[in-house]
């Protein structure tokens, strides 16, 4: 390893692997360390287990410093702020896959929906999976037609309707894929499901008897639940 690149950027400064750039205090790094040692501290007290290393978790949680934030939301890094279009909610992985951050306060509720505001306000960049994404972390914070108009604009931008059986649907390549396997999760933290409103509930139910009903061999020569779906969309 050249050690003047462990000396001046790897040890001092931290990466955003998606965003890109170095920084002090990268929020991508800090998240993931985070969600480990409390994941460890979690795990080794339903386990049972009295881990050497369960005071140093502790420690680091507790001097960790805060994420950067500023008057848009989140930032990349404390030396980056989030100012451009980008695919990635990667600074936002402490709110969703991780749950580390719920909106369980005013504060945090509102910082939250600062920062996804900024993230998705960005054209250029955006993918299908940046409003699946936004859709998941609206869920998380109840807000079910904003998660609704999420996954509507991902239908609208990334996927077609093709002709054959109701309810089947194609990604931007043309590839014939069930839509009704690629409805986000909606999960959190330790298994709580968050709502996503009544509209997008009967969807969901909607979209799974679909793809029963597409199993079982049900259903065939008319038209499917999931297609009255996809008009609503």
């Amino acid at each position: 390893m050249d050690e003047s690149i462990l000396r001046d950027v790897l040890f001092p400064l931290l990466f955003s692997p998606e965003y890109g750039g170095d920084s002090r205090d990268c929020k991508y790094d800090l998240m993931l360390l985070t969600w480990g040692c409390r994941t460890l501290l979690d795990s080794a007290e339903l386990l049972g287990i009295e881990d050497e290393s369960a005071p140093r978790w502790r420690e680091v949680l507790a001097r960790r410093t805060p994420y950067p934030t500023d008057a848009n939301g989140f930032m990349i890094g404390a030396d980056i702020p989030f100012a451009k279009s980008h695919r990635h909610y990667s600074h936002l992985l402490a709110v969703y896959p991780l749950y580390e951050l719920t909106g369980h306060n005013a504060d945090e509720r509102a910082l939250i929906e600062r920062s996804l505001a900024q993230w998705v306000g960005f054209e250029g960049a955006l993918q299908g999976y940046t409003f699946t994404g936004a859709a998941s972390m609206s869920a998380l914070l109840g807000k079910g037609e904003d998660a609704l108009r999420y996954l509507g604009e991902l239908m609208n931008r990334f996927v077609q309707r093709l002709p054959g059986p109701p309810g089947r649907v194609g990604g931007r390549d043309g590839a014939r894929l069930p839509y009704a396997g690629r409805v986000p999760a909606v999960g959190g933290p330790r298994g709580r499901r968050h709502p996503l409103g009544a509209a997008d509930e009967r969807g969901g139910r909607a979209l799974r008897r679909a793809a029963r009903h597409r199993r079982t061999g049900r259903g065939a020569g008319r038209q499917g639940p999931s297609a009255a779906v996809l008009r609503r969309w």
